[in-house]
C-alpha cells in the first residue's frame, strides 16, 4: 500500500506487483551476477528495497498513483 498508494484500489494492486516482482527476480538472479552467499544477497535485498521505500516516501510521500491535485494542494 505504501508504495503504490492507499488511495486507489490500482495503487495497491501495483505496488503488490512492483514488489513481487522485484522480490522474485532479485531473489534468483543476484546471486548469479554478484560473488554474494544467499544471506548476504538476502540482506542486500532488503537494504535496496528500504533505500527504495525512503525515496519514495520523500519524493512521493501519498505513493506512486496519487492525482496530481493532491500533490500540489491544488495549486
Amino acid at each position: 500500500m505504501v508504495l503504490g498508494g492507499a488511495d486507489s484500489n490500482v495503487g495497491t494492486v501495483l505496488g503488490t506487483i512492483i514488489f513481487w516482482a522485484y522480490d522474485s527476480l532479485t531473489r534468483f538472479l543476484l546471486p548469479q551476477i554478484a560473488f554474494l552467499d544467499q544471506s548476504q544477497a538476502g540482506a542486500l535485498r532488503v537494504m535496496v528495497i528500504g533505500l527504495i521505500l525512503m525515496v519514495l516516501m520523500v519524493w512521493r510521500p501519498r505513493g506512486i498513483l496519487v492525482k496530481k491535485e493532491e500533490l500540489t494542494l491544488g495549486r
